[in-house]
């Protein structure tokens, strides 16, 4: 392979790694910014809810369903997330959620983005939810 090629694709490897990290941190912004900028009340109403969160309408980052019975979560559950490889983001906050019987909860060390992506995925969910109760 002459050396002009490999400089190119050199190139655009470290062009395409570059606008990856972008992708992540503006997702992780987005994130934020949705669940920071939502005042909203976690004492909702009985029934199943599901919900995602998208950096774009078709790039899904998480996505959650739970069921609350009584007030209470009866189920939770995140059948998918993109999240840090090292870090069992998922059962951190499924335990959190039982254990506190809360939808709200602290980010995960290490992997405060798939955190958000989870919160932002809950709000969306209970706002869905509550959009389809007011249009009946």
């Amino acid at each position: 392979m002459n050396r002009n090629l490999k400089y190119l694709l050199l190139t655009i490897l470290i062009v395409f790694l570059f606008a990856g990290y972008q992708l992540i941190k503006q997702s992780g912004i987005k994130a934020y910014k949705y669940v920071n900028n939502r005042t909203m009340d976690y004492s909702i109403s009985d029934g199943q809810y599901n919900g995602s969160f998208n950096l774009w309408d078709n790039l899904v980052l998480a996505k959650v369903e739970f069921g609350i019975s009584n007030g209470n979560i009866d189920t939770f559950a995140i059948p998918y997330l993109i999240d840090s490889p090292f870090k069992n983001v998922k059962k951190s906050v499924q335990d959190s959620i039982y254990k506190d019987s809360t939808l709200q909860f602290d980010a995960v060390s290490g992997a405060t983005r798939s955190s958000f992506f989870v919160k932002a995925a809950i709000l969306e969910a209970i706002s869905k939810k509550d959009s389809t109760i007011n249009n009946k």
